[in-house]
């Protein structure tokens, strides 16, 4: 198939992010490229991934919306079917007839984006069981759940350092100034990585909060997926409804338990076996959970944790319904648990 990728424009794709739909986008392009498919991912200027086709789109000042611009040279490279992964209403309207595949990687909660998803022919897919149900009771009947998968790694058995990492975007609905008061509450040094989303929420949330933690803007993924390796838990006090959370997959794979909260879709990927989740809240709970995740078999983790979230499985999910959609005839089924 030629498969045109259209990523979220909010900022640049490159390797090193800890923005989710960037990080699935990167990982289904390269996946169905090593497939022997045509690959081409549409993304915002100054993007760069590492093996992967990119077409970097610049904003011309005259073009109303951005995603024009980028679904004229979308037309231009002449897909068989359109993977598209940005939450806007342009993003999904304006595809002009091309077979196109919507992943949600959020929740039903602007207006105007899910009467752009209920009016698209085309099917939807839904990162979770949970944000699925959300989407079905939206209106939105064409979707299917495809778990996001994270890729394998190399791993050892060692007694973890104690440290509580603190991944992902710093917002509020992330729960980021929790996570750090919990983790020192714990007894444990917080870690942090992530990009600013929320300049005045960082400033006046985390930075009073930030005396002897350690902090990086982002990191390769690789050294993201070290240090989960070291860390004692992972700390996921989110005050939102999670669509997925790609930071919990990816340390559980990593063989390190997730302390958070059991919002949306963290009770699906945070089972027993992988950690701890407690009411939505209540951090003296919160830390209380943390020398129980810590008792956990490491090993017990990652490999619960593997099977789960087994990037083969992701792949071929999208690969199997991107073909039936560039055929005519995507079936509605659930397409991968």
């Amino acid at each position: 198939m030629r498969i045109a990728f259209v990523a979220p424009l909010v900022a640049p794709l490159c390797d090193a992010t800890s923005r989710g739909p960037h990080v699935i986008v990167a990982d289904l392009a390269r996946a169905l490229l090593a497939r022997g498919h045509q690959v081409m991912v549409f993304c915002a200027q100054g993007s760069f991934l590492s093996g992967v086709p990119t077409a970097p789109i610049v904003i011309d000042a005259s073009v109303t919306s951005a995603f024009q611009e980028l679904y004229w040279h979308v037309q231009q490279w002449g897909p068989d079917v359109i993977a598209q992964h940005a939450f806007e209403v342009d993003a999904i309207a304006l595809c002009d007839g091309v077979p196109i595949v919507n992943t949600l990687h959020a929740n039903p909660t602007i207006d105007e984006v899910v009467d752009a998803v209920r009016a698209c022919a085309w099917p939807a897919v839904a990162v979770s069981h949970d944000s699925r149900l959300r989407w079905l009771a939206a209106g939105v009947a064409r979707t299917v759940t495809i778990t996001n998968g994270v890729p394998d790694m190399e791993w050892e058995r060692r007694p973890p350092d104690p440290i509580a990492l603190i991944a992902g975007r710093i917002a509020p609905e992330k729960g980021t100034a929790a996570a750090i008061r919990v983790a020192r509450r714990a007894g444990l040094e917080p870690v942090l990585v992530g990009e600013v989303y929320d300049r005045g929420y960082f400033a006046r949330e985390v930075v009073p909060l930030l005396e002897r933690a350690h902090v990086f803007r982002t990191l390769p993924r690789p050294r993201v997926a070290a240090l989960m390796q070291r860390a004692a838990v992972t700390l996921m006090p989110v005050e939102w409804d999670e669509p997925f959370g790609l930071v919990a997959a990816e340390a559980q794979t990593a063989g390190c338990p997730v302390v958070g909260y059991a919002r949306g879709a963290l009770p699906e990927i945070v089972p027993a076996e992988g950690g701890v989740l407690v009411t939505p809240g209540d951090e003296d709970a919160l830390v209380d959970a943390v020398p129980e995740a810590r008792g956990l078999e490491r090993l017990m983790v990652r490999e619960s944790a593997r099977d789960r979230f087994d990037m083969n499985t992701m792949v071929d999910a999208y690969e199997e319904l991107l073909a039936e959609t560039a055929a005519g005839m995507p079936r509605a089924r659930e397409a991968a648990a």
